[in-house]
């Protein structure tokens, strides 16, 4: 197959260079012999894939694959969930203050490292409300080390980021404190914001093709939450 499609479109751009069409049907057939030239490249890039990976037995990066020939931007994620151990798509962040409401969120072609992602947050919420928050809370994979948790602890009157690992008797008891707990409480009600995004306003997959037509779904989709969410309290 993909040895014909050369000749194909060889025959439709000499067609077009002697002016066979007309002005409309010219620019049909430049879009077709556009896409076919797409997926034809494509296409290649996925069969050397396979080539090298089967038959050399190469171990072919992540970075060089191509997982989804209509979606190429797609990533790999391996995200440890039971009965999800790999899933293809992109990583959304979501920051959100109490009430529910989206301050910011984030989405990255290639998948950061969580804790990086605590400084920028920071620097948001200030920006948006010109202090620290009181109480910052995220997920086990946003934790670096003690010595990240004591500086933020510096800055943020409850640091609630539960610690990978073991831990010393002074850490268990940091993370037996109510206020930690409530902290862990409150960061468990944005999986409840997640699952309504993916769910009920259709996050969970995007019908919209490219790269950026995709971040644009994520940005409406939580434009449209905090439109809920603000109809639900003054509408």
């Amino acid at each position: 197959m993909l040895e014909w499609v050369p000749l194909v479109c060889n025959r439709l751009q000499s067609g077009l260079a002697e002016n066979a069409y007309g002005f409309m049907e010219d620019i049909i057939v430049e879009s077709v012999i556009s896409q076919i030239e797409y997926f034809r490249s494509l296409g290649i890039k996925v069969v050397d894939q396979a080539r090298r990976r089967v038959f050399d037995g190469e171990k072919v990066s992540n970075e060089e694959k191509v997982f989804s020939i209509f979606e190429p931007h797609t990533e790999l994620l391996k995200r440890g969930k039971a009965g999800k151990p790999i899933e293809f798509g992109h990583m959304v962040s979501i920051q959100q203050v109490e009430g529910k409401f989206v301050t910011d969120y984030g989405v990255f072609r290639k998948r950061p490292v969580d804790y990086s992602l605590i400084n920028p947050a920071l620097k948001n919420h200030r920006r948006l409300f010109d202090r620290n928050p009181t109480e910052f809370s995220a997920d086990k994979s946003f934790y670096e080390s003690m010595s990240r948790i004591d500086e933020l602890e510096e800055e943020i009157e409850v640091v609630s980021i539960a610690k990978k690992g073991r831990r010393t008797e002074s850490e268990t008891a940091r993370e037996t404190n109510p206020l930690f707990k409530l902290g862990q409480q409150f960061r468990a009600g944005i999986e409840g914001s997640i699952s309504f995004l993916k769910r009920a306003l259709g996050m969970g997959r995007c019908l919209n093709r490219g790269w950026n037509n995709y971040k644009a779904t994520v940005g409406a989709t939580v434009f449209t939450h905090n439109l809920l969410i603000l109809a639900r309290e003054y509408g």
